[in-house]
């Protein structure tokens, strides 16, 4: 008798705890962040990474972020200032793996993107990411991907001594299935 009476009253505080902590976190005003975010996202990448518009982020299972005035920076040595210009950003993300501090995309939906593509002099391409701090190629530096969808977008790519090749996305939608992601090679 007594033991239920102990297993109910520990699942109400931890019920109590839960739910006093989702309350703290959702009252975050997530664009309070907005430096911190760029800077850390800029520190991954090895390059600057800009957040100009508007931010935000719901808290559920499947936290959601969005971000509106998206840049990141080229490389000193290409002809476009900007790697990837993006009017918004959403970002849905899968909980379990956050758990485990891994990030795995389960949603990327990305609109009015502009991306520019082209290889330095050496042959070294604009969009391989490499951080600062140890200079490591980008094969392992993105997070899994498993649905994606882009709308209203161009690729622009510079091919060296020839016009640039130009690829106009009204709406593309790519889905793998429960057990693959995308993957950079």
């Amino acid at each position: 008798r007594l033991l239920p009476k102990i297993l109910v009253t520990a699942l109400i505080v931890v019920c109590a705890a839960a739910l006093v902590l989702f309350s703290i976190i959702a009252t975050i005003d997530i664009d309070d962040y907005r430096t911190t975010i760029s800077s850390l996202i800029s520190q991954k990448l090895g390059c600057e990474v800009t957040i100009e518009g508007e931010i935000g982020l719901k808290i559920s299972l499947r936290p959601y972020f969005t971000a509106e005035e998206v840049r990141v920076s080229n490389p000193p040595w290409t002809a476009v200032s900007d790697l990837l210009r993006a009017k918004r950003v959403e970002i849905q993300l899968a909980l379990l793996p956050l758990l485990r501090q891994k990030i795995a995309i389960q949603q990327l939906n990305l609109d009015g993107v502009k991306l520019h593509l082209e290889r330095s002099a050496d042959g070294d391409p604009n969009w391989e990411f490499k951080p600062a701090e140890n200079k490591a190629s980008s094969k392992k530096l993105l997070p899994e991907v498993r649905s994606i969808n882009v709308k209203d977008s161009i690729i622009d790519w510079q091919l060296k001594g020839r016009p640039p090749v130009v690829l106009s996305i009204n709406n593309l939608q790519a889905h793998l299935g429960m057990h693959e992601t995308f993957k950079s090679v």
